[in-house]
């Protein structure tokens, strides 16, 4: 398996990000994509403490985010984990993309990249619509997965062709 699609969006809101990714990419792709759903924080923190992570090479946090000032935050329906709360290299030698509003800011990136040992951190760094992010993920994972594009090559291409036509203003962050 090489993506793991956390869906951190409450199950109330109509548009789940990271439940359509996983469906379209399931279908094209089913060995190589798994889904795990969770509502609580200290959920999400166990299961990345527990989870073997070593046949994975993306990791997909689909949920809400949060900036205010230097603090950010990943969202969930009860709670919400800051970058340096996610368990210690969690990610370690993963591409972490999230699909969270605003989170593609150093405030949030930098410090996950030093928390979780991931590779890179690909997030919007401002508001993004539902249909915006799945539109833009599903390009990069079709880059990524299908043809093998080096996660940066993958990015580079799918922000030239619609950096213009979605909002979000996606930023790719390495160590």
């Amino acid at each position: 398996m090489r993506l793991l699609v956390i869906e951190g969006i409450p199950k109330k809101d109509r548009f789940r990000e990271g439940l359509v990714l996983y469906e379209f990419l399931s279908m094209t792709i089913p060995d190589k994509v798994d889904f795990q759903e969770f509502e609580g924080s200290s959920e999400l923190h166990s299961f990345l403490e527990d989870y073997d992570m070593t046949e994975i090479e993306f990791i997909h946090l689909s949920g809400h985010g949060s900036v205010d000032g230097s603090e950010s935050k990943f969202l969930l329906p009860k709670g919400f984990l800051r970058p340096w709360e996610f368990p210690e290299d969690c990610f370690e030698d993963c591409v972490v993309t999230v699909s969270a509003c605003e989170l593609g800011k150093k405030s949030f990136a930098d410090p996950l990249i030093e928390q979780t040992g991931a590779i890179s951190v690909i997030a919007p760094q401002r508001e993004v619509l539902f249909i915006d992010s799945a539109v833009w993920f599903l390009n990069f994972y079709y880059f990524a997965l299908h043809h093998e594009f080096r996660p940066g090559d993958a990015f580079n291409r799918i922000d030239s062709q619609l950096s213009d036509r979605v909002r979000g203003g996606f930023q790719y962050w390495m160590k």
